[in-house]
């Protein structure tokens, strides 16, 4: 069987819905296979019905525990997920680590979310190269939602910006004081901030501090921001115990519309 052949069966099996083929095809673009420009071509149809949401911040902010509840809030909104975790990159297969699949371990199960780890493989920018991509194909499969979780992330890491609609920027009281947040370069990009393990102390501060933050950046803003300048909300979450996520999901959809 030819490389052709295999190509169009997988194809057909992805237009009728199957997630081994999905699989398949999301390992194939990754790995730059030479049918991946096919793939790309053949799903392009469906590219642009799906809202994408990066999730972004820090090692240790708790992106993975609250990037599992926004899936769980989706789907108890009745829409179907594709999530791209990026981890790091093991020093001794090559591939990811797996290790935020393991606190997903609620959703990995449910037919309604495609969950695909990606190891950066040495790209920087808090994404793996190929991530643009992968979000096509998930697109083009249909998902309603498609999130996108960083490997944990420094100062300037921007690119998850650049790959989707909508950027969360996670951060806890332990993030440091204003000077050292306002050092982080995504604030100025971000579109969602939200202080995660709110239930400890100087979490109102800091959140008090990002909307101060929030307002020099609007007032700063030149040009204007798209939407009428309105200031990025701060939003306060306890991902563990499922506080503040259907706030976080109701603000998320708000900026999609």
């Amino acid at each position: 069987m030819t490389v052709d052949t295999v190509t169009s069966n997988l194809i057909a099996e992805f237009r009728r819905g199957s997630t081994a083929a999905l699989a398949r095809m999301i390992s194939m673009v990754e790995n730059g296979e030479p049918a991946s420009e096919r793939i790309l071509a053949e799903v392009q149809f469906g590219v642009g019905a799906a809202y994408r949401i990066g999730i972004t911040g820090a090692p240790g902010v708790g992106k993975s525990t609250l990037t599992g509840r926004v899936i769980q809030e989706y789907r108890r909104r009745g829409m179907t997920i594709g999530c791209v975790v990026v981890d790091p990159t093991s020093p001794l297969s090559g591939g990811a680590l797996l290790g935020d699949r393991i606190r997903m371990a609620e959703v990995a199960t449910d037919e309604g979310v495609f969950i695909r780890s990606m190891a950066t493989r040495g790209a920087l920018g808090g994404l793996a190269s190929a991530t643009r991509q992968v979000c096509d194909v998930l697109d083009g499969f249909g998902f309603d939602r498609i999130i996108v979780e960083t490997v944990g992330v420094g100062q300037s890491d921007l690119t998850v910006t650049e790959v989707t609609d909508t950027t969360v920027l996670l951060l806890v009281p332990e993030s440091g004081d204003s000077v050292q947040v306002l050092k982080a370069g995504i604030l100025e990009v971000a579109d969602l901030f939200v202080v995660n393990k709110a239930d400890r102390s100087g979490a109102d501060y800091l959140a008090k501090e990002l909307r101060g933050l929030a307002e020099i950046r609007e007032a700063a803003a030149s040009p204007p921001r798209p939407g009428g300048g309105r200031n990025p909300q701060v939003l306060k979450t306890v991902a563990t115990e499922n506080t503040g996520v259907v706030e976080l999901v109701d603000a998320l959809e708000t900026l999609r519309e």
